[in-house]
């Protein structure tokens, strides 16, 4: 069981990996999700695309993404995953 304060504090960084039925709620809902609990750090991994979005709360409820998204050219294998 973990202690009150615990889930009482919003972590400092979340992390969502993309599969094909979760695109629209890892790069939209869960978004405004993680803006509104005010977790400072967000980072987008999607395999398909191969490429990594990291975006930083600017303000109270409102995310900005570095401009363009880190591309990695080699496939990203993450075993038990793809």
């Amino acid at each position: 069981m973990l202690l009150p304060e615990v889930l009482e504090t919003a972590p400092l960084l979340v992390v969502e990996l993309v599969s094909e039925g979760s695109i629209t709620t890892d790069y939209r809902r869960k978004r405004t999700e993680y803006a509104n609990r005010e977790i400072p750090e967000y980072w987008i991994i999607d395999v398909m695309n191969s490429k990594i979005c990291v975006s930083y709360l600017l303000q109270i409820y409102f995310y900005v993404t570095m401009r363009g998204c880190l591309c990695f050219s080699q496939k990203l294998e993450l075993h038990g995953y793809v």
